[in-house]
């Protein structure tokens, strides 16, 4: 599924926050502690009664996120989404 320009956009955002964060230890820190002061320094905000929360990832050490459930779905279409969901190859380092 094409990504709309918008979330392209917040997907470049993103990136730039990413990219702080391994630059500039002080920022890093600030992104864990307070994500929603660090991500307003990039000008991203997170919407009233939403929490953001940043963990790090290391080398052997890996998470997944489980989106929310979709609503009043069936077990087959569950299948069909997290299929596209899922599109990209995921690989967890041996």
């Amino acid at each position: 599924m094409a990504q709309s320009p918008q979330g392209q956009g917040e997907q470049r955002q993103l990136g730039r926050v990413v990219a702080q964060a391994w630059r500039d230890e002080a920022f890093k820190q600030r992104l864990l502690a307070n994500p929603q002061a660090a991500l307003a320094e990039h000008g991203m905000t997170v919407p009233e009664g939403h929490e953001v929360r940043v963990v790090e990832a290391t080398e052997r050490v890996h998470y997944l996120v489980l989106p929310p459930r979709p609503g009043d779905v069936s077990d087959d279409q569950l299948d069909q989404i997290a299929g596209g969901f899922m599109g990209q190859d995921v690989h967890i380092p041996q």
